[in-house]
């Protein structure tokens, strides 16, 4: 069996298979939910008394994670990806780490560095794909 591979239209087979899985998994967790509500007695969608955020939530990580990943597109542009990229990792390991001390400032710019490198290298360079 011979498979024809039409280049122009060739990029369309991966979202379609990437969909395809989600819908499988999407439909797996709803019996999986169905199964658990069926075994306790409870309903398979509750909305009497219920809440998008549970009391206490953190303003500052919702927020900071927003305007961080508005930023990051912006910064893409200007900077390119590879310095966009530890900028934004940094800042974002930075947020939501609870902990403000020397080694975790150096810990969270090691790993933005070294993450934003490794993802450079493995579709920059290995998969020859432009980035921005």
């Amino acid at each position: 069996m011979k498979l024809k591979i039409i280049n122009s239209t060739s990029h369309w087979v991966m979202p379609r298979i990437v969909m395809g899985i989600l819908v499988v998994l999407l439909v797996i967790i709803g019996i999986q939910r169905l199964i658990h509500c069926r075994k306790t007695g409870t309903p398979f969608i509750q909305l009497k008394n219920y809440r998008f955020f549970r009391p206490g939530w953190d303003k500052v990580k919702l927020l900071g994670g927003i305007l961080t990943f508005v930023a990051y597109i912006y910064l893409m542009e200007f900077l390119t990806f590879l310095p966009a990229s530890i900028i934004s990792i940094f800042i974002f390991n930075v947020l939501f780490d609870n902990e403000r001390t020397k080694k975790s400032m150096i810990t969270s710019g090691v790993i933005s560095v070294g993450f934003s490198v490794f993802i450079w290298l493995i579709f920059g360079v290995l998969f020859r794909i432009t980035l921005p």
